[in-house]
């Protein structure tokens, strides 16, 4: 019996490790991707309750894959992350993964001084036009992004403010 409520409590202790882990790793991807911090009560608890469900999901699939039922559970847990903070910013304000694909922006980074350049989702030639620009400088240090814009993160933040004023009524 003390076998028993020994492997139970282990799960448990293995559960909530992991899900403090992909908590961390989901507002962590929030920060930076959306510039979103400083969760409310209310975020912070569907955020919880998502991760919980996304991990125990995650939890069910590895069964099946030792199972030989099911392929590519360690696949889906690298997502973990990602998935969950879709999942938040669907259940709480309706924006859904294809939204965020739309509000792109593409932006190229200069490592060497830290500095990014955003360019509109649709200008194709400006993000190549200051590759160029800035590999002629000697620049070796360059990368491309695609994050959302800065349009929509502010959109992000006039929402979630919004959110938070009590109707009157």
């Amino acid at each position: 019996m003390k076998e028993s409520i020994s492997t139970t409590q282990k799960l448990e202790d293995t559960f909530k490790k992991e899900v403090k882990k992909q908590l961390e790793a989901a507002k962590e991807y929030m920060h930076a991707g959306w510039g979103v911090e400083d969760l409310t009560t209310i975020e912070n608890f569907h955020l919880r309750h998502i991760t919980e469900d996304c991990v125990k999901q995650y939890g069910e699939e590895e069964v099946l894959q030792k199972q030989g039922k099911f392929e590519h559970a360690s696949a889906n847990r690298i997502q973990l992350p990602q998935e969950i903070v879709l999942r938040w910013l669907y259940e709480l304000y309706g924006i859904s993964k294809n939204e965020l694909i739309i509000h792109q922006s593409s932006v190229v980074w200069d490592m060497e001084d830290n500095t990014m350049h955003e360019f509109d989702r649709d200008d194709y030639v400006g993000p190549k036009k200051k590759i160029k620009e800035l590999e002629a400088k000697g620049k070796h240090s360059i990368g491309q992004l695609s994050p959302v814009s800065s349009e929509f993160k502010e959109y992000i933040r006039r929402l979630r403010e919004k959110a938070q004023i009590p109707e009157k009524g």
